[in-house]
């Protein structure tokens, strides 16, 4: 496939075998009956297939003298990471990484490289996610087709006790996004070893970084190189940490946002590099703004405009709509993938930060900003508070009446399953993504073109299958690999039974499993699935 001039390397998918008529069926996503909305050039949905294998893999660290990840003398004195520079950076450590109880053809044997503590506020929890770098290009556990590349990702998934949340994002972006030519990253579960001590369960992914098999747009290697390159850009509340090369903000005119920064991801080699790149995103928000905010009823005295071939704001006399202008300069079916995927698991952090776009404005190039690289879902999903958000409340005097609550009613018993008659919905049809502070989502709030594609694009996937199957792959992996999810809450007991940074709802305080924990991820889902077809419905206009 070709995608803004580019070759984009897809994932493999196949068929799933299971039916996808019997959930329409029985009513469970009413929206399969709506009428259906003109959406344009967005493609068919694939389903992407995610491993089962029976018995889960295992990746073995071993650091040189067995130093510790997190190891005081690890800490670079010349990086800080939070909010206010509050988090301490680790360095490498050399490493030899092993990868075993697996097919034979994806098995390591003590091959070199280096790891480290990743992560912003995730680094100061007591179970560290990890960051691989090896010395040589490397395939792991056949991701993303068994690509070969130095960096892989290790998410330790402390604040979501399903283990489930960044797993369900990557399928459905794997779907959404893949399916249209954008880069997601794979995923697979592993069970992980420190120096030959048990570390528990872990996502295995993909580093977030330019690349032919990641987000495929070129990158500059030297000092001299022109502006006309790729840059990889994070919507970033961390920005401030970064080296002023790799770093800017913009004016948002009057539209709310959680931060106006942006942090350039990919290696920027001069500082003409460094001022386009700013330039550029600058000038694409203005011409979205002008576009949908600003009055075009006289085309001559008040023209649209867009950006020319040097990323400078411009007049365009052909441009006779709103649509029309911001399509020249954003990937429109970029936007409305990345946009449903957070619509659908309603993430917390989208105001704030992992939020990312592609600009390649090489020769070759589609110079549109493109919203590429979902990420950092451990806030999403029912695991965050926020004023629109789906909310349940469990029937504590039902599950005390029938013997699911502790004595104290403050936690499940051990053997207490839930289901969607146990809980009562708030905002189950509630739109959210417009009520954040996102402004790449915001400044499009009344435009009809918005609603129509994503209530296209939501169909596309009900019809699919996707959401029937994102439901089942939560229940397999439940079923699956209880004994390695209870292995690695024995290890880390201290996740469960807790909130973090007063954003999480008290609920999860009551789960004493990762089984439960999937219950409610798994009703949460599939009533959130259910009210966005409703909402997203009531939003679009029917074609005539």
């Amino acid at each position: 496939m070709e995608q803004g001039g580019s070759s984009i390397a897809l994932r493999d998918f196949s068929e799933v075998s299971y039916s996808i008529v019997a959930p329409i069926l029985k009513g469970e996503y009413e929206a399969s009956f709506y009428p259906v909305y003109v959406s344009e050039d967005s493609n068919s949905i694939s389903l992407y297939n995610y491993d089962t294998s029976s018995e889960m893999a295992e990746i073995h660290i071993d650091t040189a003298n067995a130093k510790a990840i997190d190891d005081p003398s690890l800490i670079d004195p010349t990086e800080r990471k939070g909010k206010d520079g509050e988090i301490p950076v680790y360095n490498y450590v050399n490493a030899t990484i092993s990868v075993d109880h697996c097919d034979e053809k994806y098995a390591l044997n003590q091959v070199s490289g280096k790891v480290k503590v990743r992560g912003n506020y995730t680094s100061t929890y007591a179970k560290k996610p990890i960051r691989i770098k090896f010395e040589n290009k490397q395939s792991m556990l056949g991701l993303n087709n068994n690509a070969k590349l130095k960096s892989w990702v290790l998410l330790a998934c402390w604040k979501d006790t399903s283990l489930l949340r960044d797993a369900s994002a990557f399928y459905l972006g794997n779907a959404l996004v893949e399916s249209d030519g954008f880069y997601c990253s794979d995923f697979r579960f592993v069970k992980v070893y420190l120096n030959n001590e048990y570390n528990g369960v872990y996502l295995l992914a993909e580093q977030q970084q330019i690349d032919g098999k990641r987000v495929n747009i070129p990158e500059s290697k030297s000092e001299t190189d022109s502006v006309k390159t790729g840059y990889f850009l994070e919507f970033d509340g961390y920005y401030a940490n970064e080296p002023d090369i790799q770093k800017f903000t913009i004016n948002y005119n009057v539209i709310k946002t959680g931060n106006n920064g942006f942090t350039i991801t990919n290696d920027i080699m001069n500082n003409a590099q460094h001022d386009f790149a700013k330039k550029v995103t600058q000038n694409i928000w203005k011409v979205a703004y002008d576009a949908v905010k600003n009055s075009h009823s006289n085309l001559t005295s008040a023209p649209y405009h867009t950006l020319d071939v040097n990323g400078d704001y411009v007049v365009d006399t052909t441009i006779e709509t709103p649509y029309q202008a911001v399509s020249k300069v954003m990937d429109v079916n970029s936007l409305i993938d990345m946009y449903l995927l957070h619509e659908i698991l309603e993430d917390r952090d989208i105001g704030f930060s992992s939020f990312y776009f592609s600009l390649d404005y090489s020769e070759t190039g589609n110079r549109k900003l493109t919203f590429n690289a979902p990420w950092d879902f451990d806030y999403a999903t029912g695991n965050s508070t926020f004023e629109n958000a789906l909310k349940m409340t469990l029937n504590t005097n039902k599950l005390a009446s029938d013997g699911r609550l502790t004595s104290n009613r403050k936690k499940l018993t051990s053997a207490a399953n839930l289901t969607k008659a146990d809980f009562t919905f708030t905002n189950k049809d509630a739109l959210y993504c417009s009520k954040t502070d996102n402004p790449w989502f915001l400044v499009f709030n009344n435009e009809s073109w918005l609603w129509n594609k994503l209530y296209a694009r939501y169909q596309k996937a009900s019809e699919a299958g996707l959401f029937s199957s994102l439901l089942t792959m939560i229940d397999t992996y439940t079923t699956q690999y209880e004994d390695e999810f209870n292995e690695n809450f024995v290890k880390w007991s201290g996740s469960l039974g807790i909130t973090l940074s007063g954003y999480q709802p008290d609920l999860v305080k009551m789960f004493v499993n990762q089984k439960q924990a999937a219950q409610y991820l798994r009703i949460w889902l599939e009533a959130r699935i259910e009210g966005l077809g409703t909402a997203l419905q009531r939003k679009a206009t029917p074609a005539n």
